[in-house]
């Protein structure tokens, strides 16, 4: 039973990757990967001892983003090369050097100049690929204030709010970082989630 539910879960995904435009005989994004990676994330975390919490929390920030790096990779493989020059930097609680083990993936697409529709387009699917590795990693459970590793629940992400989140410097900052007419941020989230940030792709 175990063998046939693994084989159906490789079917969805193959059929996925197609239906955003990627060869799934040419590229896979390797959910069975992700998962032992994220489990060897924390049973590594078991074994530090003596640390401080902070520096526990550096140690899981860092193998996060290395997980979020893979799976940046994994859908870059799949869609091919971008349209246009692009980087993939980690925010939130990773980048910070905060995260749990059971932190959620933010990230935001880093661009020279404003995205055309090609870039838009990119954009969205190389998401919607990061959103599905996330979701087979089979750690939110559909709910609401998931307990594992999971998406933004608060739509935090290029695919959701992509006006926020794929852009030129000047664009992220803006959408992110302005204030709201009063001297305060227009985004209390974009304040912490960009206070470091860090390369993934």
């Amino acid at each position: 039973l175990l063998a046939k539910a693994l084989a159906e879960l490789d079917g969805i995904e193959r059929d996925y990757v197609a239906s955003k435009g990627g060869d799934p005989q040419a590229a896979k994004l390797g959910w069975k990967d992700s998962r032992d990676q994220l489990a060897r994330l924390r049973e590594d975390a078991k074994r530090i001892e003596g640390g401080s919490g902070s520096e526990l929390q550096a140690f899981i920030s860092a193998r996060m983003r290395a997980l979020t790096a893979d799976m940046v990779a994994k859908a870059v493989a799949v869609l091919g090369p971008p349209p246009a020059p692009m980087a993939v930097v980690s925010l939130g609680s990773a980048s910070r050097g905060e995260a749990s083990p059971y932190s959620d993936i933010e990230f935001g697409i880093l661009l020279d100049r404003p995205a055309d529709q090609a870039m838009q387009d990119y954009a969205a699917r190389l998401s919607e690929l990061m959103r599905f590795q996330v979701a087979n990693l089979g750690e939110n459970m559909g709910r609401e204030a998931p307990a594992g590793f999971h998406w933004d629940t608060g739509g935090n992400t290029p695919l959701e709010d992509p006006r926020r989140f794929v852009g030129t410097a000047e664009q992220l900052i803006a959408g992110n970082l302005g204030e709201d007419g009063h001297g305060g941020p227009a985004s209390m989230f974009g304040f912490t989630m960009f206070s470091n940030v860090e390369l993934l792709y």
